[in-house]
């Protein structure tokens, strides 16, 4: 195989590599850490592009004016000027906020 590499390189670009010095394992580990890290590429991408378009389904049907209309209401919702700094502090803003979200519902806002 290396054998083969070596004609290749020198064909193609016109140098002349001796891989007889080359430890074999290491170049087999190479090859092998490369096609793992070109496995790994690949399915990141295709859980990204799954994401996308999961993503994509979950928008289509959704009326961005209707979350506009929401956010501008005057019973909003909102966490800022609060510390969220820790994950206390953040399991417990969300406690609050979701208190007031069912106080809301129950009064019928």
């Amino acid at each position: 195989m290396l054998q083969h590499l070596q004609q290749a390189i020198t064909k193609e670009g016109g140098m002349k590599i001796d891989f007889s010095e080359l430890d074999v394992t290491e170049v087999e580990s190479a090859i092998e850490d490369i096609s793992d890290e070109n496995w790994k590429a690949r399915e990141n991408i295709n859980d990204i592009d799954d994401a996308m378009e999961m993503a994509d389904s979950e928008l289509g049907g959704l009326d961005l004016s209707d979350i506009k209309e929401e956010v501008n209401s005057d019973d909003n919702i909102g966490l800022s000027g609060r510390s969220l700094e820790t994950e206390e502090e953040i399991d417990q803003a969300i406690e609050e906020e979701l208190e007031k979200i069912e106080e809301m519902q129950s009064d019928g806002r």
